[in-house]
C-alpha cells in the first residue's frame, strides 16, 4: 500500500509518498474509525521534515485544514493524523466513505489531499 498526501496552499505544493501497511481497527471510539499506516521504507523525506514544511494554517475547500506539531487535523471531514517517524495514527468518521474528503479508496491507498480554498 502507497500513502500519497498533497497539501496545496498559497505558499506552494507538498507532497509525499512513502509503502507502508494500514491496518484498520474496527472498534470505535466514540464516532471515530482508526487505523495506524507503518511505513516500510526508509524515505528521505521524513513526515515530521514533511509536514514541519506546512506548518502554516492552509486553506481547503470546506473548513480548515491545521498541521500543528506533528498532528493534522480537518474538523470538517472528521480527520485526525498523529504523525510519527515510522507510523500515522489515522482517525476519521467514514474511512471507507468513497465521496469523503479523507477515504481508503478501492486500491487501498490512503490519499489525503488539502487544497488550497481560493
Amino acid at each position: 500500500m502507497r500513502l500519497r498526501m498533497q497539501l496545496s496552499s498559497r505558499a506552494g505544493v507538498f507532497n509525499y509518498e512513502a509503502s507502508g501497511t494500514f491496518q484498520q481497527h474496527g472498534a470505535r471510539e466514540g464516532d471515530m474509525d482508526r487505523g495506524i499506516f507503518t511505513m516500510l521504507d526508509n524515505n528521505s523525506t521524513r513526515l515530521d521534515n514533511f509536514f514541519n514544511q506546512t506548518s502554516q494554517r492552509l486553506d481547503a475547500t470546506e473548513g480548515k485544514i491545521d498541521v500543528i506539531d506533528g498532528r493534522v487535523d480537518i474538523p470538517k471531514h472528521g480527520v485526525r493524523l498523529l504523525i510519527n517517524d515510522t507510523q500515522i495514527l489515522v482517525e476519521h468518521s467514514a474511512l471507507s466513505d468513497q465521496h469523503s474528503y479523507f477515504a481508503l479508496d478501492m486500491n487501498l491507498e490512503l490519499v489525503i489531499y488539502g487544497m488550497d480554498g481560493s
